[in-house]
């Protein structure tokens, strides 16, 4: 499935975890699209360095655990919608490197803390919609003066 672009298997009834291979395909495929499912278990860190994905689409699934932090390897990553899981996390300042990334939903109830990034953030020009509603986040927002 070398030429596989697009894989959207969204709303479906789907329960189990993201097989690894998926993220592994992240070097050929363009979008993924899994919402609307029932998956669990924790996101694969497994994104290939030449990772060519530009739309991540994981929303209103049982994810858990922390945003893999071998998604900057996403360097076309341009939508990223992990929004209405399970994670729990921080903020994670480390997709500052994706300078590409237009969108990014990240409403779940459960990332804490403040939004200070210190320096680790990038210069994301190119974002024009983040989604943080409904978490557990406070006080600092000195990660802005990065747009």
């Amino acid at each position: 499935m070398s030429a596989l672009r697009v894989l959207d298997l969204a709303d479906n009834s789907f329960s189990e975890s993201i097989p690894e291979c998926l993220t592994r395909m992240s070097d050929t495929l363009r979008v993924l699209k899994l919402a609307g499912n029932s998956l669990k278990g924790q996101i694969p860190n497994t994104f290939s360095t030449s990772c060519a994905l530009r739309f991540l689409d994981l929303n209103e699934n049982f994810l858990g655990g922390t945003v893999p932090e071998s998604l900057p390897n996403c360097q076309k990553l341009q939508v990223l919608n992990l929004g209405n899981n399970q994670l729990t996390d921080r903020f994670p300042c480390f997709l500052g490197n994706v300078s590409t990334l237009r969108v990014m939903i990240l409403r779940s109830k459960k990332f804490y803390g403040t939004l200070e990034c210190s320096n680790s953030i990038g210069k994301w020009e190119k974002v024009q919609i983040v989604d943080l509603a409904s978490n557990n986040l406070s006080d600092n927002f000195n990660v802005w003066e990065a747009f």
